[in-house]
């Protein structure tokens, strides 16, 4: 059994029904060092799916901003300054996104701090639109932020998920389709709504 183990089949325990006590608890300690390992390779391979996953949108707006300068920004002042701005954002956005996603694989409390302010939730929103549209052209991205909402929490982290579910509208979307994003608030709560017109997901 410990010949077959290998990282296709981390699941594989050793038989300890029947063996005699010295076997019974090598076998046991065996069997604990293999939930370790799984566990630990298990949380490796989510790692990496999950820093690919986060570095994909910010490194598309840095993208499409790249060639936005290459097309008009040499002679546009304006286009010029918005893109060094977005691009200079969004480094130091992935700077401390990559810094975070570090801390996490480390920690294995998986504990994080979150440094939160008040900050416009709208403006944020309107950020999240301008890059979506840089980096997807197949795509309707449609918004409703007619009202002012502010909100005191980790605007970065907000920023990272909301950006998620919108990498996920498109992702599963077919060309042509459009990804809806509305903010307000109801009874004292303050939402973002993601809609979009793909394949949708079961209830459960």
């Amino acid at each position: 059994t410990v010949k077959e183990i290998s990282e296709k089949n981390l699941n594989l325990r050793l038989n300890v029904s029947g063996s005699k006590n010295e076997l019974k608890e090598l076998a046991s300690t065996f069997n604990e060092m293999m939930n370790r390992i799984e566990d630990h390779y298990n949380r490796q391979k989510q790692f990496v799916s999950d820093a690919s996953h986060e570095l994909r949108t910010p490194i598309s707006v840095i993208q499409g901003y790249v060639d936005m300068l290459n097309r008009w920004g040499k002679n546009d002042q304006e286009v010029l300054q918005e893109s060094i701005d977005a691009i200079k954002n969004e480094s130091e956005n992935m700077k401390d996104l990559v810094d975070k996603l570090l801390f996490l694989a480390r920690n294995d409390k998986g504990t994080l701090v979150l440094q939160k302010e008040e900050f416009s939730l709208t403006e944020m929103l309107g950020e999240i639109v301008k890059e979506t549209q840089i980096i997807d052209t197949s795509h309707k991205i449609n918004y409703d932020f007619s009202r002012e909402i502010s909100l005191y929490a980790d605007r970065k982290r907000i920023k990272q998920a909301v950006r998620v579910l919108v990498d996920n509208a498109i992702k599963y979307t077919p060309p042509g389709g459009e990804v809806n994003i509305g903010v307000g608030s109801e009874e004292g709560r303050t939402f973002i709504s993601i809609r979009d017109t793909g394949i949708g997901m079961t209830r459960e």
